[in-house]
């Protein structure tokens, strides 16, 4: 096989990132080149590694069990012929112990976790791997405020020393609270963008040669011309679509401001048509909030039933509300879903 068609580790690694948000195609070796980094890394330099999920459960899915306790490594061991790998867990079951030849080399642990991590002393781990960052169809879901789990962890382990922290993911949804909370985004006629003083590094690799190769196999002719070739292949976000997403006219008329998620959307109107975009006016006499921890002397605390909303999702129905971006989409569209049953129907998913 052509070791050319997979992921080039070490190039993502040459940007010397604080933090790094890798997002390739499936199947074109995240995980494995991560994997294959923290075990030489080890042999190197003596230093351990953090391999992080989301959940508890997702933990048994990665490592395994008693039952198969090398899970973890099985496809990595060809590498390493010399040693032997297995997994254990601690007293209380929510650490995994990564072992080769009986000596720790790395722990499992989950983001949910973050707390009970705290006053641990983790002073010989200098890469953490926060893998499948990016939530899919599977039923998944983000934790809530889930960036701030993963800098807990972040902070119990690096306490003041220099690490290296690796975010993995398949291409799902550009919208996802990490983009968010960090203020990034997939970057621009290129694979590689750095951000925050060259700390972030997002990469969005595409690599051709092996998306040809994969369109030969009998899975990639099974899924020509679908809409999973276009995740699966060609590595697009598969929860994401340009349906309703357009920007406020110049001649756009202010309706009312909504606070969602503590962040202020300004709700536009131009005629028959409806925007809701990140520009709004704090002055505006009717801003609306769902969450009393927003209220103020300058919002209205609203059920979600009223009369702002009711507009919002009439505009909907009619299909004239349009937005900014595919953040606010996907931040409006949830805030309907959970207050409007109608937008449970399949029909109005997307």
């Amino acid at each position: 096989m052509d070791k050319s068609i997979y992921l080039n580790f070490d190039k993502v690694l040459s940007f010397n990132a604080f933090l790094t948000m890798l997002i390739a195609d499936r199947g074109v070796g995240k995980t494995y080149g991560a994997k294959k980094y923290c075990i030489n890394h080890y042999t190197k330099k003596n230093k351990k590694f953090a391999w992080i999920r989301r959940y508890g459960t997702d933990l048994g899915e990665t490592f395994g069990d008693s039952k198969e306790p090398n899970k973890f490594f099985k496809d990595i061991q060809v590498e390493f012929p010399r040693y032997e790998f297995t997994t254990e867990n601690d007293e209380r079951g929510k650490i995994k112990y990564c072992l080769m030849n009986d000596h720790i080399i790395g722990y499992g642990m989950s983001l949910k976790s973050a707390e009970s991590l705290k006053g641990t002393q983790y002073n010989d781990v200098d890469t953490i791997i926060l893998d499948e960052f990016l939530v899919g169809d599977g039923g998944s879901r983000y934790i809530k405020d889930e960036p701030m789990y993963l800098l807990s962890i972040i902070e119990s382990i690096a306490r003041l020393r220099k690490i290296r922290v690796i975010l993995l993911g398949n291409s799902t949804s550009i919208v996802n609270p990490y983009f968010d909370f960090f203020d990034v985004h997939l970057p621009y006629n290129s694979e590689y963008q750095l951000f925050k003083d060259n700390t972030i590094l997002v990469a969005y690799i595409k690599n051709l040669k092996y998306r040809e190769i994969k369109k030969q196999t009998d899975f990639g002719k099974l899924i020509s011309g679908t809409k999973y070739e276009k995740y699966a292949v060609e590595s697009q976000f598969i929860n994401d679509s340009n349906t309703f997403i357009k920007k406020k006219t110049k001649k756009a008329r202010l309706f009312c401001n909504i606070i969602l998620n503590n962040t202020i959307y300004g709700v536009w109107m131009d005629q028959l048509e409806m925007y809701i975009s990140k520009k709004y006016n704090q002055n505006f006499n009717v801003t609306i909030t769902f969450d009393y921890k927003s209220h103020n002397e300058k919002t209205l605390l609203l059920k979600s039933k009223n009369v702002f909303m009711q507009n919002i999702v009439r505009h909907y129905q009619n299909a004239s509300l349009y937005f900014e971006n595919q953040n606010i989409k996907h931040a409006i569209i949830d805030l309907l879903r959970r207050t409007n049953r109608f937008l449970w129907s399949k029909q109005l998913k997307d």
